[in-house]
Formats: structure tokens, sequence, C-alpha cells
């Protein structure tokens, strides 16, 4: 109802617009130009756009219908049936349920979003026949929209028919982009965020106690005038990991995230990539596991206020983060540009947080009595900016910066750091990329390790003004992804990914692409024929996330 009447609303405004327009200013084509108007969208919705969807959608809702005629989805249910008695233990096997969520999930799978629905709707009303109470929704509903949540895609075909209808030069590019982020998606939604981030900030914070054991060294960073691209590499004496990330503060403009990544984690003994993985979202969720992971350790223990000023794409992992593992229950928040604010606000709806949005960072900081506990900067312009200034200091403040992260960027005035104890990841990338920078040489700070492993003293008293100067560390992304390897292990995600070919003779390579010669049936005349498949290019183990 309320659609029909922002439609109408839409078509009123309009009217009245035309309207205007041709008694006021004499526009006698206003209402041909409306007529044609609607014609030409009604011919690129129907024509271009929903007849090509419903051809594919026809295609794969058939087969799968054959496929439930044959048996093919009874086969299948029982075939998953263990791990569907793992994640649904209602759910008695062959119940007619687990036949829907089957056929709820291949619609899914093939990015049949809408066709999907229906069975979607089949699953849940028989999972409510084993529902003891009605009114609640049972433990199996909530796995199920959990799973439903996390958008399981294995072949986006809506989005690739979309693309070829709009002409794109390879539709099929975003299979894999999708596939890779559907698997860390599910993982979240499986486990629940807060889970995600506690646990992610147990494996950073044990990694960081073995400070010593890993080979380090400060990224590798190719600057441009619109972005950084950087490689981020880190090792011990079993496993090698490096990330690719970018930071390109425009990429909004473009229809990209500021920060895109992926990560590989290898055996070190045979240089074999275990694990290749997105790091886009698990970088933010990474980013603030460690934020977190450092209040913990420098903030007051009473921390419960926080100013969070820059609310782009990191902004919820930040607050959720906080609020989970530090305690934080009020966050005030400030962006140059409100709308960011007002997203981050809609997104935090009923996270039980207190969200208040200011007009400026000295109200997000100061507009509270005695200040807030915790100010969190994270914002994502270039430039050698001042985003906080020491006036707005107050003693007990704990300051996490996030948002320096490449050479001439920085959020924090000189005096800031001059005026408080400052703990860094590790120093030498620090000093090139963080608030640092803008200090000298022989400026004091303490790596957090020290701090973790009882080496050097965190905050020594509650009106101690700490920082954490976070530019982000290639220790961090090992975590990550050695943590994404042991979840996907444990909960029996990922996909074979043909990267390392399998090779009868590990030093024959040339074998892949070789000429081979056969012989015709008179077996007098010779052919070379080139078999690249003669040895197919195999995966051996290799998952991908």
């Amino acid at each position: 109802m309320a659609l029909s009447y922002i439609w109408s609303g839409f078509f009123l405004v309009g009217f009245a617009a035309a309207l205007a327009q041709w008694l006021f200013m004499g526009d006698v084509e206003v209402f041909k130009r409306i007529i044609d108007g609607t014609f030409t969208s009604a011919k690129v919705a129907v024509m271009d756009i929903a007849l090509p969807l419903a051809g594919v959608m026809t295609l794969w809702l058939g087969l799968l219908n054959i496929g439930e005629k044959a048996g093919a989805i009874e086969f299948v249910a029982k075939l998953i049936g263990p791990f569907f008695s793992r994640i649904f233990p209602e759910v008695p096997r062959n119940h007619p349920a687990s036949g829907h969520m089957v056929m709820n999930f291949s619609a899914n799978f093939l990015g049949l979003d809408n066709a999907a629905t229906p069975f979607g709707l089949k699953a849940m009303d028989s999972l409510q026949s084993l529902n003891p109470n009605k009114e609640e929704a049972s433990d199996a509903q909530i796995m199920f929209l959990v799973l439903q949540t996390s958008g399981l895609t294995l072949i986006p075909l809506s989005i690739m028919a979309q693309r070829a209808i709009l002409g794109a030069q390879d539709p099929s590019d975003v299979f894999l982009p999708i596939l890779i982020a559907t698997y860390v998606a599910t993982l979240v939604a499986h486990k629940g965020l807060p889970t995600c981030l506690r646990e992610l900030a147990q494996a950073i914070e044990a990694d960081f106690s073995r400070w010593t054991d890993f080979d380090k060294t400060a990224r590798v960073a190719a600057h441009s005038d619109v972005g950084v691209i950087e490689l981020m590499p880190v090792a011990d004496a079993h496993q090698y990991a490096f990330k690719y990330v970018n930071g390109h503060p425009y990429n909004a403009q473009h229809g990209l995230p500021t920060v895109m990544a992926f990560g590989v984690l290898a055996d070190v003994a045979t240089g074999a990539p275990l694990l290749v993985s997105e790091l886009t979202l698990t970088t933010a969720l990474r980013t603030a596991a460690t934020s977190a992971m450092a209040a913990r350790t420098l903030a007051r223990t009473d921390s419960r206020t926080m100013a969070l000023i820059g609310n782009g794409a990191q902004s919820e992992f930040q607050a959720l983060a906080f609020q989970h593992l530090v305690g934080i229950t009020h966050v005030r928040l400030y962006d140059v540009d409100a709308a960011a604010s007002a997203k981050l606000a809609r997104n935090l709806v009923g996270s039980g947080l207190h969200v208040t949005v200011c007009t400026s960072t000295a109200e997000a900081v100061l507009g509270c009595e005695g200040g807030v506990d915790i100010i969190t900067t994270v914002t994502a312009d270039k430039t050698n900016a001042t985003i906080l200034a020491a006036d707005l200091l107050r003693p007990g403040m704990h300051i996490n910066a996030v948002g320096g992260d490449c050479p001439g960027k920085t959020e924090l005035h000189a005096d800031v750091l001059g005026a408080a104890r400052v703990f860094v990841e590790y120093e030498p990338q620090t000093r090139i990329e963080g608030d640092l920078q803008q200090m000298p040489a022989d400026f004091p700070v303490t790596e957090l390790w020290r701090v973790l492993t009882g080496q050097a003293a965190g905050r020594r008293q509650d009106a101690d003004i700490t920082v954490f100067d976070s530019v982000g560390f290639a220790l961090e992304d090992y975590s990550a992804l050695r943590y994404l390897a042991a979840q996907a292990a444990l909960l029996d995600l990922g996909h074979p990914l043909a990267l390392i070919p399998a090779l009868a003779n590990p030093r024959d390579l040339f074998s892949l692409v070789k000429p081979t010669v056969s012989v015709s049936a008179s077996g007098a005349n010779r052919a070379a024929t080139t078999s690249a498949s003669a040895q197919a290019a195999r995966l051996t183990a290799h998952d991908t996330m």
C-alpha cells in the first residue's frame, strides 16, 4: 500500500511540474516528451531487461523442475544429509523441509534470487511444521534465514544476464569475485559478526604475542595521484602470507569500494599456495578487530563512549567491534558528508548502541559530559589533514587513529601525538605512513606487541592520553588468512581453484604444451598436433575463500 502511495505521488508531482511548465513557460512539447519517455522506459524495462531475464530464469527453473521430478533433488538432499544434520539438527532425515531447502539453495547458487523466494517460503513453512513454539522462530528457521542473508551464490546467472543485456564485454568475469566474497559473507553470517570479530582479535593477539617469530618488512607501495596499490608480505617458519590492497579515496565515483584486496596463504616448506581469499570484507573485519584489541590494552577499562570521525565503509565494523570487544555503549558520529553519518546511523539501528549524529568533530568529541572516552578517526581523503587537534583532548582519552595510512596522509595534529603516549604496530612502517610521519625520527613510540607480551607498559594511569597510530600491518592479514583457512576446513567452505599444474614429471613443465605426434589410419602420414590437455592443469589441495 505504501508503495502505491509513493508511485502515485511521483506521478502527481511529475504531472504538476509538466503542467506548470506548459502553462507558465509555454513548453507545448513537455507532455509529448513525457509520453515518449514513458514508452522508451517501458521498452527498455520489458523488451531489453525483463524478457531476456525471464528466458534465463525459465530455462534454469525448468531444469530444476526436471531435476525435482526425476528424483535428483531427493538424491542431492540425501547426499548432503550429513551436512544438513550438522547445521539443522532439529530437521529429521528425509523430511520435506530438506528438499525445499535444497531447491532454495540451488536457485540461490545459480543467482536466481526471485526464483529462490517461493522455494524459501516453502522451506520456512515446512520448518514451521517442526517448530514446537509457533510464536517464535526455531533454531532451524533462524539458521536458514542466516544462510539466506549471506547471499549464497555460486553462478550469478541473473547478474551475468544483466551484464550481457547492458553490453558488458565479458559478462561472466564477475564469477570468481562473487564466489569468493560469498564464502566470507557466509562465514560471517554463520558465526555472527561479534563472534568473528572476537575470534579474529584473538588470532591477531596470539600472532602479535609471538612477534619475534616472523620475518617482517614494511609494505611495498606504488603511489599515484589518485591512490595507492600495495603488497603486504609476512612469514614465519611455516607459512607465508601476502595481501594485495589498494586505497583510492574517490572510487565511489566509479562505483567501486575505496579499498579492495585479496590475499594468499602459502606453505613455506614447498611454496605451494594453500588458500586464496578475498580480503576486502576481511580487511574491514581485521582492521576493526585490531583496533578493539589495542583499545582493550590501552584504553581505560571503564570506557563507554566513543566519537567516530569518518563514517565510511569501515565505520560500522569499528563501532560494532568496540561495542562487543571493549564495552562501548554510546557512539557519537561525524563526517563531512552528512549522508555517510546517516547511512552509519541506519546500519546501527537494532545494534544496541546509543547513536548521536553530530555536526562537527568538536561536538562529537566534547558534546557529552567530560568528553568521550575513546576517539576513532577513520577518514579516507589522502591529505595531510587535521581531523583532531590538541585542544579537543581531555585526560584519560584513548585515540584510535586508523585513517592515516600512507605518505602524505595524516589525521592528528602533531601536538596530539606530543601530548600522548603513542603505540604502533610496526615502527619502521608507521614512521613512513602513519601520523607518526610528521614527528622527528627520535620521537618515542612503543610497538604494541611489547605491551601484549608484558615487555612494556601500556596505560600507566587513568589520566594518560594514549594513541594507537594504526596503519595496518601484514601480520594482521596473516592472522586473518589463517583464521579463514581454519574456519573453511571446519565448516567445509571453499572451492578448488586451478592455479598449480599437476605434472606426471614435476621437472617436465613443457609437457603441458609440447607438440605430440599422431599417426593416420594408414600409418603413412604423420601429423604434428599440439596437446595442451596432455597434462591438464588441475588443483591438488588449494582452496579459495
